[in-house]
């Protein structure tokens, strides 16, 4: 909600994301905090504050666009990448089973070996999912919500679906005094490096879907509005004990699919989900099938799915192509490749890309020395 009403890009979805999810628990797993425990849910809602900080003094401070200054074939590679790897996770959910084996580890090998045993899927769940694609991909309004009840229906009346999410149960009294204040001074402090690189790391994702939908249809947006905006609900979040928060992949192109136009859809939507929480609609969710909402999500990332303009010059004749489409191919195709195979988070394949276009540049600026000389 506060995103929506201080944001200024009309597709950004603001909410938790696998990138943050993952930083949060390496910075709490290194402190020797058990996973799931009270003092973890503590550390996960300083961190969020501690995030919302950082972005909220960024943003006055108008760094945004320094922030944001990466050359934009990497991050269209990051975001390929990341893109394809919301696709690959939501796999195991569409056809109603794991991999096995030493291809079980990662998203992509996971999903290929998937793809490659096709008898051991589950039936119901794969043509659910499947027709949760149909639905979406034809724009039924409002789609989303009528495959979300389709699902809940036959789950409902004894369809065997393999499994569902869950019910989500929230005791309104349990969120007071926050989180983040109830812990430790020791964590709390321990907290402040991880905490300001998570505000700053999880905003390139958010940065990054901005950049891409404005690069779509010349859309105008503010670095440093959405830095202020993002950081006030990281706040938010902790003040409810949540995590850190920012721009999703997945949830941008779901609104998108759906048919949003305005930065009004994103306060529909935090209000309709406040709303469903507090009102006991969490329950529901005890029978919505985990093959709908996979392909929900895949459904929202299908149009990033496709070679960015930066990768395409790989697929027509790239060497007749000038040297800076050449570069930007390549600074794309291998953030893509170094994001697939970072360990053991995906920022650390947007370093390596920024590593590689520090080493164009030197050669750029060494071959400029070497024309001068010779001139």
């Amino acid at each position: 909600i506060p995103c929506a009403i201080l944001g200024s890009s009309r597709y950004l979805q603001v909410g938790c994301l696998s990138l943050g999810a993952l930083l949060t628990r390496g910075a709490l797993v290194n402190l020797g905090i058990p996973l799931g425990s009270e003092v973890y849910v503590m550390g996960a809602a300083t961190l969020a504050f501690y995030a919302g900080v950082t972005r909220v003094a960024c943003g006055l401070a108008r760094l945004g666009n320094i922030m944001t200054s990466l050359p934009v074939s990497i991050l269209q590679g990051f975001v390929w990448s990341a893109t394809w790897m919301v696709f690959f996770s939501q796999v195991p959910a569409m056809v109603g089973a794991t991999a096995s084996g030493p291809l079980a580890g990662h998203f992509a090998t996971a999903a290929a070996w998937l793809a490659a045993h096709p008898m051991i899927w589950h039936p119901g769940t794969f043509a659910l999912a499947a027709a949760t694609f149909v639905i979406m991909l034809n724009k039924m309004f409002p789609s989303a919500l009528v495959c979300c009840v389709l699902g809940c229906v036959l789950a409902s009346i004894g369809v065997d679906v393999v499994g569902c999410v869950g019910a989500i149960n929230v005791d309104l009294g349990s969120l007071f005094p926050p989180a983040a204040l109830q812990i430790g001074p020791e964590i709390a402090k321990a907290l402040v490096v991880p905490g300001v690189a998570l505000g700053v790391i999880t905003y390139l994702e958010g940065a990054a879907v901005c950049r891409f939908w404005a690069e779509q249809d010349g859309e105008e947006w503010s670095s440093d509005k959405e830095l202020v905006a993002q950081g006030v609900d990281n706040i938010c979040s902790a003040a409810v004990g949540g995590m850190t928060v920012g721009g999703v992949i997945s949830r941008a192109s779901v609104g998108i699919l759906s048919g949003a136009k305005t930065k009004l859809s994103h306060f529909v939507t935090g209000c309709c989900l406040i709303a469903f929480t507090v009102l006991g609609g969490g329950a529901l969710l005890e029978v919505l099938p985990k093959a709908v909402l996979g392909a929900l999500v895949s459904c929202g990332v299908l149009p990033l799915l496709g070679p960015t303009p930066k990768m395409k010059p790989l697929f027509d004749n790239i060497k007749a192509q000038p040297y800076d489409v050449k570069r930007d191919c390549i600074l794309a195709c291998a953030t893509a490749v170094f994001t697939f195979t970072a360990r053991p988070t995906l920022d650390i394949g947007l370093y390596r890309g920024i590593g590689l276009a520090l080493l164009f540049k030197l050669f750029e600026k060494t071959r400029d020395l070497d024309r001068k000389k010779n001139e």
